[in-house]
């Protein structure tokens, strides 16, 4: 669900770049599904870290 979110969210900025430059709008792509990844991975470690059984 969080994936659907932030591809959403990344749809409009990703529209108003491509009208200026596509590489431009490449690059911007790329890294906002870096930031994307990077918050599952740190929602899913703190969830863990919560839940773990000694």
């Amino acid at each position: 669900m969080l994936i659907e979110v932030a591809s959403g969210i990344a749809v409009f900025p990703g529209g108003v770049l491509t009208e200026k430059s596509y590489i431009t709008c490449y690059f911007a792509e790329a890294g906002l599904r870096r930031i994307q990844i990077s918050i599952l991975m740190l929602v899913t470690a703190i969830i863990m870290w919560r839940y773990k059984k000694d």
